[in-house]
């Protein structure tokens, strides 16, 4: 990789003798481009293919750490923040590419936050990508090598690069490393006291006669003499009162940053004093000597794979219990309060386009609340995050998500609970259309037979049922539209069905589309989750409030925009508002496989409770039948087989 002569010397004053440490530019190119098309082949996506060199990238900073600091400073290692990012900036930066780096800042905002900028990447400036490709930055494997090197140096950090003013590597370390640089700071200003409280050597003598007479003293001081205090037992005294305080702000700080870690990471911090100041030593205690290093006595990362296992087992059990009790309450709720019969005295049925405009505005609110949170209730640096640019991108989604929500509710009013969620697995299918079209996946044998067995059961389960009748002809002929116009001419149950399955295939096409949509956005940017949840409730508002106009405006004038509203309406619009994160929950701390085994649950449960307690809903055995494949396909579609792991090879 290195190139000591790129742009320090022109070609033709440079010796015909190739240096032994030099590699050609074309060299480089040409080796580079090979990686990123080796990594391509791995991944489908840019973010996957930017992750991808980031590993890379780590990989060669592991082992340029030892080989630089052995060259450049004879195996000794930088114990201060300032000194190892001036040292990645100078001599690492010139054994890779050649030059320094341009420029080393720090953020005005967080602490903890550093900027690497160098204006012209090697990497990025003779690479050609694809057209699809055209975001790329590959200086992410430059990002990792910076993590690497500075994370085995005692550095713990996360580098990303960005593209700012060229390209600028955000360097954001652990809270602990400015913490640590914090307690450097307190010692070095306990050993600049030590040096003030030693006596001078001319003052010696008279200290000496002090001494003598205070000894004097100490048997007893004669009537009316003043007491003398020794100098040594002065500067003990004074250093005792040092160490005291010293001592004491350290404690806070590390009985502070304990605590925000635990809570953070759900620990049970230790009653007792000392083993809690062990356990804050055990994370915080780094000390450097000038005759070597020695690491820290046990390291955040180290903690948190020691303990994560036991977290994220439970938290992950916790998450799909919640998303099955949310899924089926949400099912259940909905139903009930579409299919309530209102009396004259409580006035008319609440408006489903009301409900939807106002779970959307519960979600704005609250994803406000948390990115305000998050930035430390600093407003200004949350509006910076905010690009109204960027925000355009998302109205698309958050439109067919307002249309998706409104042909809930009326799918809802026309079938029973269970034959709607059984019925709604369809967007499994949809999704997997649109991601291949618009995000080129490839579905192996096993995703596609999935997507045919979910086909055939939910074929199964729309099958007629007999003389019986739909299952949702007694409670539908009751129910008013969906949107909130009166329906006074009651419809037969074979018009109910076929409205209720339109309008849920409707659903599914729009579920998938925007899903593919916003994942794509997702995957080819770098804005927080929260934020685009926030963009998308935005434009959900305008959309809610859009279709609530066009569809129920006279009646909303009439009787009210709250009208019918009890605490079963208001339990639907939490619901609703809160569903996606319960989904992220189980994304994060589960997987695909286990929330499948959600899924499947909750239909299970939501078609017992529609026939024992709701008696809306016979069970045939055509509706078993493709329920079971239904659940069998749902199962099968989040199973990832498991590929032995090959080595991959590097090039030295």
């Amino acid at each position: 990789m290195r190139n000591s002569a790129i742009r320090t010397v022109g070609i033709l004053d440079k010796s015909l003798s190739k240096g032994k440490h030099e590699v050609n530019l074309s060299t480089f190119a040409l080796f580079f481009v090979e990686m990123v098309r080796y990594a391509q082949n791995k991944v489908n996506t840019v973010q996957g293919l930017q992750d991808r060199l980031t590993d890379y990238g780590r990989f060669v900073g592991v082992r340029l750490l030892d080989l630089i600091t052995l060259r450049e400073k004879g195996y000794k290692r930088d114990v201060k923040l300032l000194h190892i990012l001036m040292f990645v900036k100078g001599p690492v930066w010139k054994n890779l590419f050649g030059q320094e780096a341009d420029k080393l800042e720090r953020s005005n905002e967080d602490p903890c936050k550093y900027f690497l900028i160098e204006k012209e990447p090697i990497v990025n400036t003779f690479i050609s990508l694809p057209k699809d490709k055209g975001s790329l930055n590959c200086a992410a494997f430059i990002a990792g090598i910076i993590e690497a090197f500075l994370t085995e140096s005692n550095f713990p950090c996360k580098v990303t690069a960005h593209w700012h003013m060229g390209t600028a590597y955000m360097i954001e370390f652990e809270e602990e490393v400015i913490l640590r640089e914090k307690m450097e700071a307190v010692r070095m200003a306990q050993h600049g006291m030590k040096k003030k409280t030693t006596l001078p050597a001319g003052a010696k003598q008279k200290s000496m006669k002090r001494v003598q007479k205070g000894a004097q003293y100490s048997k007893g001081p004669k009537k009316g003499a003043k007491a003398v205090i020794a100098p040594k037992k002065l500067a003990a005294v004074q250093q005792a009162k040092a160490n005291a305080e010293i001592s004491r702000v350290i404690n806070e700080k590390n009985e502070e940053m304990v605590k925000e870690r635990a809570d953070r990471d759900q620990i049970a911090l230790p009653t007792n004093t000392k083993a809690e100041r062990a356990y804050s030593l055990g994370i915080f205690e780094s000390r450097a000597s000038g005759e070597g290093w020695r690491k820290p006595i046990l390291g955040f990362s180290q903690r948190k794979q020691a303990t994560s296992s036991a977290n994220s087992s439970a938290l992950k059990w916790i998450s799909l219990v919640v998303l099955i009790a949310q899924t089926t309450a949400l099912v259940l709720t909905l139903r009930y309060s579409r299919t309530q019969r209102s009396d004259a005295s409580d006035g008319p049925k609440y408006l489903s386009s009301t409900a939807v405009l106002m779970s959307e505005i519960v979600k704005f609110f609250t994803c406000i609340v948390v990115l305000v949170h998050q930035n430390k209730w600093n407003f200004g640096r949350f509006w910076r995050d905010l690009d109204a640019k960027d925000s355009l991108k998302v109205g698309v989604p958050a439109l067919f998500y307002v249309v998706q929500n409104n042909l809930l509710f009326l799918a809802l009013s026309k079938l029973d609970a269970a034959t709607y969620q059984v019925t709604y697995q369809l967007k499994i299918l949809t999704t997997a259309f649109f991601s291949v079209t618009m995000l080129n996946k490839k579905l192996d044998l096993i995703k596609w037979l999935a997507l045919l067995l979910l086909t055939s059961g939910v074929a199964l389960v729309q099958l007629p049922k007999g003389s019986s009748g739909s299952p949702s002809t007694a409670s539908s002929s009751r129910v008013e539209d969906a949107v909130g116009t009166d329906n006074e001419n009651q419809k037969d149950a074979a018009g109910d069905g076929f409205v209720g399955l339109f309008a849920i295939l409707a659903a599914c096409c729009s579920s998938g589309f925007a899903g593919v949509y916003l994942e794509k956005i997702l995957k080819t940017s770098q804005v927080q989750l929260w934020v685009r949840n926030l963009q998308l409730a935005f434009f959900s508002i305008f959309g809610a409030f859009a279709m609530t106009w066009i569809y129920d405006w006279g009646q909303v004038q009439q009787w009210g925009f709250f009208q019918g509203y009890n605490w079963i309406i208001w339990l639907v619009v939490a619901l609703q508002a809160y569903g996606g994160l319960v989904v992220a929950l189980v994304v994060k701390y589960a997987d695909n496989i286990l929330k499948g085994f959600a899924v499947s649950l909750s239909i299970l449960l939501s078609s017992f409770v529609s026939w024992a307690f709701l008696d809306d809903f016979e069970p045939s055995l055509s509706f078993v039948l493709g329920a079971s494949i239904v659940i069998f396909s749902t199962f099968l579609y989040g199973y990832e087989p498991k590929q032995p792991s090959q080595p991959e090879r590097h090039s030295a």
